[in-house]
């Protein structure tokens, strides 16, 4: 597939979306580096995926926290490690 160059026009309106300003030498760079993105991309098309094996759709696959009692760590294996702890949680700078 041909490689498209983006124009300066279309750089700048992805700026302007983005809220940045470009210098004209930065507007070049990016009209280079987003048509070869681009390419690159499209490439991902010639990529044979017929061995790759095709998984069901699965719908809601939430758990419920509350179904197992089995905790992975005790509370002394979870705190081993932190400097800052105080009972049996950990301690952490206030954030305002």
């Amino acid at each position: 597939m041909a490689k498209k160059l983006f124009s300066r026009g279309e750089v700048m309106h992805l700026a302007n979306l983005a809220h940045v300003k470009l210098t004209e030498k930065e507007v070049a760079q990016y009209q280079k580096q987003l048509s070869e993105t681009i390419a690159y991309i499209e490439n991902l098309s010639e990529i044979t995926h017929q061995h790759v094996e095709k998984k069901e759709k699965k719908q809601n696959v939430f758990f419920d926290d509350q179904t197992s009692p089995v905790r992975i760590l005790s509370p002394d294996q979870a705190l081993a490690n932190t400097k800052h702890k105080k009972d049996q949680y950990f301690s952490v700078k206030k954030i305002m």
